[in-house]
């Protein structure tokens, strides 16, 4: 939509396609006359080197993996998000709130969700990383064991679950307070990273 607000048009390029490489897609894109290039690394790469002739470009990227070289760039602000879901369970009176992390986020985003988790905790930064796990088990009977174990009484869930997870566990009464970190539409609060103006203002 802002591409096309802007004049522009938009075409859709896959580094990992079969046959096509760094190199090649350049050579493309210098031959079409395509001078403006928004990169979007998937969710598995960490880092990405495109080794290109840079003066021909104008490029940004968008999200918080590794990029070589270094780009302008526009992605969600990870730090505030788990800060403002800490709040969230604090205004809500919960004194020992857990979270369950989707460990490639983790890795991608450079653990700034569990440091955030960890620095805005209740509980001094040792104890709150006692807290913290990545993704949830697999069975109601193990999530409950976990939640018992860890006498939490708020959670953030840095993934999300099967709708009728949430709505389950928004019944246990431990539980003051639920928080997710992506948009859900089991009722419970959500952070709304808004990846439409993500990438509009990439654009």
């Amino acid at each position: 939509r802002r591409t096309e607000e802007a004049g522009c048009a938009l075409e859709e390029f896959l580094l990992e396609e079969e046959g096509m490489t760094a190199a090649r897609l350049e050579k493309i894109l210098v031959t079409r006359g395509i001078t403006g290039v928004v990169f979007s690394t998937p969710v598995h790469a960490i880092r990405a080197t495109v080794e290109w002739d840079w003066s021909h470009f104008s490029a940004v990227l968008i999200g918080n993996s590794g990029f070589s070289p270094s780009l302008h760039r526009v992605g969600e602000h990870n730090y505030r998000n788990m800060r403002l879901a800490m709040a969230r369970l604090d205004k809500a009176g919960c004194r020992r709130p857990a979270v369950a992390l989707f460990e490639p986020h983790h890795r991608r985003h450079h653990g700034v969700h569990r440091a955030a988790f960890t620095e805005n905790h209740p509980l001094p930064p040792r104890q709150a990383l006692g807290l913290v796990r990545f993704g949830l088990p697999a069975h109601r009977a193990g999530i409950l064991a976990w939640l018992t174990k860890t006498r939490a009484d708020g959670l953030i869930l840095g993934m999300n679950p099967p709708d009728e997870t949430i709505v389950w566990l928004r019944t246990l009464p431990q539980l003051k307070r639920i928080v997710t970190l992506d948009v859900t539409k089991a009722g419970v609060a959500c952070m709304r990273v808004a990846p439409e103006l993500i990438a509009a203002s990439a654009v």
